[in-house]
């Protein structure tokens, strides 16, 4: 009922202040209140718990409380008993991988020119510093050969980066210090062509990730709180999912907050090697295909987004041909085979494509391109503006949106979420006296119209995980988890339980009977891959019978 694009208060005596007024009373020490002091502040507290259930009561009867939040309750308390499968040893294989990787990296870095630079300035200033608060006695450089630059404290890595080696800034912490997270060592790439600086922002970058994933997830799946034994070196995390932990309705998660893990590549492959199915059972998984940008396509009828469903165009292609088309004058851009050609022709200018696309279609600017992937300001303009010609239906999509929240004061999202948007219900957007934060709200409230979507997962595996119980299978297929757009499930080493999983999740996720999302051109697309551990999972043909299922799994034996 409070969501909103600003930080609420879910407190009794905030929410009802209205009606209250302040009534708090010191209740750590209540020896100071008599008990009539103490029965009133009872009452008055019982009283603005009923005055919030009659002024919020109507909330418990709309749709997305209804059809998504109450059915998942059961469904996520079911995933956090089951639990993400884990191999011990394999994790215990993995602790030593990583520990050995991070004493590598820490020793690359050192051993780094720019590194043993900043060293040694990093001795000299502490030696001037301790010597100034000293009378009479003076320590020498020699005293200080110990100190080195320490790549996790960031007042440090900032000064190596932006004050010795001269980066530019990209972006800036809530308290103004330059921020020196991975998103901004990854864009510093592509301020440099000096081989030492890149190979130190990679070296940096790859730290930062093996200490991350080693501290929270690897410790995590040793963590006794947080996992329960079973008889083999088989165990089980569980985390916790928190049903409407963000503002667009989808999953958050915590204890360890599965939406932060690695998706892709080695570190990815790491992690997702320690979820590994018990004996006699295999681990599965369902994601959707490319949600947001067919929510996306779909919801602004934007013609070049549903034409990648309709013509069979290559997405990045297709955005590639738009912004560098003076590079590519063999390209015809109303022809799809030419267009998709470009994977083949110019690879480079497609991977190209993929970063400000990204920053674009979350109401980035030029500027942001300029500053995040190191095009000229020139570049940044044009291509900006090719993003904005190429998809200008959505572009108008996203104005209305912006006009309904200044005039309501609110979104709606999916399943008629409504997202508040206060400061833009108290401003005029669109010219120079515009605050910031009201900008800033309105590209938040506008993405969470298409990532809200998500919910989709929650209605499907509600749904299937009901489907599952009715037909007999609650203890041979079990919910386990949901991390973005997949979900998870351990399921019996058995063809038929194998083929009810496949057929019944899939329906529901491709399920579309909604009037805001139903199209017969850009349709929800998923698929089940199936394996005895995550790293290892094989995908599974839609509707696939018996037979098929069964010479999969005696392959791969």
């Amino acid at each position: 009922a409070k969501n909103a694009t600003t930080k609420v208060s879910l407190k009794l005596k905030e929410v009802a202040l209205e009606y209250v007024g302040n009534y708090a009373i010191e209740i750590q020490d209540i020896t100071k209140y008599t008990k009539a002091e103490i029965l009133r502040y009872n009452l008055i507290d019982a009283l603005a718990t009923f005055y919030l259930w009659e002024k919020y009561h109507k909330e418990t009867l709309s749709r997305p409380y209804l059809e998504i939040f109450q059915p998942s309750l059961y469904t996520l308390i079911k995933m956090m008993l089951v639990g993400l499968p884990l191999d011990a040893d394999r994790v215990h294989e993995v602790d030593n991988i990583l520990t050995a990787k991070e004493k590598v990296l820490s020793e690359q870095i050192q051993e780094n020119d720019c590194v043993r630079e900043f060293n040694i300035q990093l001795q000299k200033d502490t030696c001037i510093k301790t010597n100034a608060k000293l009378k009479k006695l003076v320590k020498p450089l020699d005293d200080f050969l110990d100190i080195k630059f320490n790549p996790s404290s960031h007042p440090q890595l900032a000064k190596l980066l932006f004050e010795t080696l001269k980066l530019p800034v990209l972006d800036k912490t809530k308290s103004g210090a330059p921020a020196t997270g991975g998103d901004v060592l990854q864009d510093l790439k592509n301020h440099t062509q000096d081989e030492e600086i890149l190979d130190l922002l990679k070296f940096i970058k790859e730290l930062s990730e093996v200490t991350k994933i080693n501290g929270t997830f690897i410790k995590a799946f040793c963590d006794e709180e947080m996992v329960t034994p079973s008889p083999t070196s088989s165990y089980f995390l569980h985390g916790n999912l928190k049903l409407g932990g963000t503002q667009s309705g989808r999953l958050a998660s915590n204890s360890p907050n599965l939406t932060n893990l690695p998706a892709h590549g080695p570190m990815g492959k790491l992690v997702k090697s320690c979820i590994v199915a018990p004996d006699g059972w295999l681990f599965a998984g369902a994601d959707f295909s490319a949600l947001e940008e067919r929510i996306g396509a779909i919801l602004s009828k934007d013609p070049n987004r549903i034409k990648v469903y309709t013509d069979g165009y290559d997405g990045h292609s297709l955005r590639a041909q738009t912004y560098f088309a003076d590079q590519m004058p063999d390209i015809d851009p109303t022809d799809v085979d030419s267009v998709n050609s470009i994977q083949n022709k110019y690879p480079e200018l497609r991977r190209r494509s993929k970063g400000p696309t990204f920053a674009l279609q979350y109401m980035g600017t030029a500027y942001t391109l300029h500053k995040r992937t190191g095009f000229s300001m020139n570049q940044a303009i044009k291509i900006e503006k090719a993003f904005h010609e190429l998809y200008k239906v959505s572009q108008e999509f996203n104005e209305k949106n912006k006009q309904f929240m200044e005039e309501h004061g609110y979104v709606e999202c999916a399943f008629g979420l409504k997202l508040r948007t206060p400061i833009i219900s108290q401003c005029i957007l669109g010219n120079s006296r515009t605050p910031h934060e009201a900008d800033k709200e309105a590209r938040s409230a506008n993405n969470a119209i298409t990532q809200s979507w998500g919910m989709l997962l929650n209605r499907a595996m509600n749904a299937t995980n009901t489907q599952i119980e009715e037909a007999g299978y609650s203890t041979d297929i079990l919910p386990c988890n949901m991390i973005h757009d997949a979900g998870y499930f351990l399921v019996r080493h058995k063809p038929e339980c194998i083929k009810f999983l496949n057929d019944v999740l899939i329906k529901e996720m491709e399920w579309n009977d909604d009037a805001q999302i139903k199209s017969t051109n850009v349709p929800m697309k998923a698929a089940l891959e199936i394996g005895k551990s995550w790293d290892t999972l094989v995908p599974l043909n839609n509707n696939a019978p018996l037979k098929e299922i069964h010479e999969i799994f005696t392959r791969s034996a």
